[in-house]
């Protein structure tokens, strides 16, 4: 929290429901959530009735943002300049020129309250206020400062850093604490897999120019991830710019099972993906009468402990072939070990008939 303030005081003004109902100060606020408003004031006399309000309302249309009743007049001390304030119960954030007053509901010429303020050395742009009865409307005292105090916080500022340490299944995204609106933050990052993220970290409490990180795990491989730093005080919660990862993939392994259903012009190829690297592969088999194959089956979609086959024929009879199993995710093709498996030899018609006369 911080505060804006005009302390000094050396000019007394009554302040009474039937002359002036109200006086305060003239000024800018610039993009500020006001949480306490406080003046120094006297009491004159005795018997006062009516109650006291410490108000802020806008200087273009007079519009009333925030009030809050102090007490009632009687209450405030009599004799010497004494520092009065208000906590109000929704702060105002607050980002144009304004009048800041304490007003009163009560109070005659002889029995009243008046206010503090100075006639040198006054704030620039700055300039005592009041209301007056007689004419239904607001004026200002020219070179004179009304003596306040308003207590306030800013929004903070926070910048996404890129993510690091980023593997199959974790990353540690990364922020800082730009500006904290004068107070501690608590700060870390939302994320998910779109800008709806879903997730929220820890927080951690941080001021202007800390950096902060979160670990985050569990996640899934080759798959991308939106996150986005925040931080919170008084004045609410900043939210920085979107980023992503990408984390890791991870290779698939497979097997490659012997063949079956080997006739002397085709057979079935076997295989087992062992692993997926955690997303559905695509799995085939290679095959030839060599190790450089030459030929690639049709793929199966597939997951881990899931087996796969594929039937191939026009081959040579009595003809020794080579395959091996391939399975592909977003890592990349990994490939079983080479197999061979030999065609059955072809059959004339007259030893066929020979072994049958037999």
């Amino acid at each position: 929290m911080a505060i804006e303030e005009q302390a000094e005081y050396n000019y007394y003004h009554p302040l009474d429901h039937a002359l002036f109902r109200a006086l305060g100060q003239r000024l800018a606020i610039p993009n500020r959530t006001v949480t306490k408003l406080g003046f120094w004031l006297m009491k004159e006399g005795i018997g006062l009735a009516g109650n006291l309000y410490f108000e802020i309302n806008r200087a273009s249309d007079d519009g009333l943002i925030v009030s809050k009743k102090w007490g009632i007049i009687g209450d405030v001390p009599p004799s010497a300049a004494t520092y009065l304030e208000v906590t109000f119960d929704s702060p105002a954030l607050i980002d144009e020129e304004v009048r800041i007053y304490a007003r009163v509901t009560g109070g005659t010429a002889d029995n009243h309250i008046g206010g503090w303020g100075k006639d040198s050395d006054v704030k620039a742009d700055e300039v005592w206020c009041r209301y007056r009865v007689a004419t239904g409307s607001w004026e200002v005292i020219g070179g004179y400062d009304f003596a306040y105090r308003y207590t306030y916080s800013v929004a903070p500022t926070v910048t996404t850093d890129a993510a690091t340490g980023v593997t199959a299944n974790a990353s540690t995204p990364n922020g800082t604490l730009d500006d904290d609106g004068e107070e501690a933050c608590d700060c870390g990052f939302e994320w998910g897999e779109t800008i709806a993220y879903g997730n929220t970290t820890p927080t951690q409490s941080k001021v202007t120019g800390e950096t902060f990180s979160q670990a985050i795990s569990g996640l899934d491989p080759a798959t991308t991830y939106h996150f986005r730093a925040f931080a919170t005080n008084s004045a609410g919660t900043s939210y920085s710019a979107d980023r992503t990862f990408t984390t890791l993939g991870v290779t698939s392994s497979v097997t490659t099972d012997p063949a079956t259903g080997v006739g002397m012009v085709l057979a079935d190829l076997n295989g087992t993906l062992d692993d997926d690297g955690g997303v559905a592969c695509d799995c085939g088999f290679q095959w030839g009468e060599t190790v450089a194959y030459g030929n690639t089956t049709s793929t199966q979609s597939k997951v881990t402990g899931e087996t796969f086959s594929q039937a191939i024929s026009g081959l040579t009879p009595g003809t020794t072939y080579h395959f091996r199993a391939s399975s592909n995710n977003v890592s990349g093709t990994s490939y079983g070990a080479d197999r061979t498996f030999t065609t059955k030899e072809a059959i004339s018609r007259g030893y066929a008939l020979s072994r049958h006369e037999l």
